[in-house]
């Protein structure tokens, strides 16, 4: 199998005061995912999530708290791809959009806020996010999973 390798940044984004997440879903895919991106060669992994909320909501991040780092083996489209995840928690500076659902800057994109309670009706990649969203707690992990 020919593998292709991935690493990305994702931003963990809740609004405490609704108990909610912020997700994310690119046009013709069918899961949703959290905000984030490829880290470009050379890039730190803190300036890309910084560089990739700023492309894809149009808001700059303030405050920044590693999480996870999930290693991931999983195909679309019949692609293979090992994915290596930095997760941070992040709030971010400003304003930004209250609605339930939007596009982002980037048009691509559809956001949704979603309350953790109703995480387990979404395809949400990695699976294991759901779980793991629903009791966020501070202090760096490793996760390994394997998505069908």
């Amino acid at each position: 199998m020919n593998w292709q390798f991935n690493p990305r940044v994702a931003a963990i984004i809740q609004d405490a005061d609704r108990n909610r997440i912020l997700l994310c879903r690119k046009d013709g895919l069918p899961f949703w995912m959290l905000p984030g991106g490829r880290i470009e060669g050379g890039e730190r992994a803190v300036d890309a999530l910084r560089r990739e909320v700023r492309e894809e909501l149009g808001a700059d991040v303030k405050a920044i708290e590693f999480l996870w780092f999930i290693e991931n083996l999983f195909q679309v489209d019949g692609r293979a791809f090992h994915e290596y995840g930095l997760y941070f928690r992040c709030d971010l500076a400003g304003s930004f959009e209250e609605h339930l659902e939007f596009f982002g800057a980037e048009s691509d994109l559809v956001f949704k806020w979603v309350p953790k309670v109703r995480l387990s009706e979404f395809d949400l990649r990695p699976h294991m996010l759901r779980e793991e969203l629903m009791n966020l707690h501070g202090g760096m992990r490793y996760l390994e999973v394997r998505d069908p």
